[in-house]
């Protein structure tokens, strides 16, 4: 992972990186948090993204600012949708 990121950031000031990373964030310790925070990245889903109750879909912003996530509930999957909002500067 810490070459992908390596690689994104050689492309480009602003990076986003979305997905199921299968690790709670709400169960405290989370080896993926804790990288991604070092490598200057902010975690910006704050609220269960299953039915479970777990917080394991994260989307990681570096240099996007004002960008919005909003949790839309679904009917077809256990995953919650999640809608990300980046503006173009």
């Amino acid at each position: 992972m810490e070459t992908l990121i390596c690689k994104l950031e050689d492309l480009s000031e602003r990076v986003v990186v979305i997905g199921d990373f299968n690790q709670d964030i709400l169960k405290g310790s989370c080896t993926v948090l804790s990288f991604m925070l070092s490598k200057g990245f902010r975690q910006l889903v704050s609220s269960p993204t299953t039915e479970g109750g777990t917080l394991i879909d994260h989307v990681y912003v570096k240099g996007c600012h004002d960008t919005q996530v909003t949790i839309i509930p679904t009917y077809y999957s256990y995953h919650e949708a999640l809608k990300i909002v980046v503006p173009y500067d």
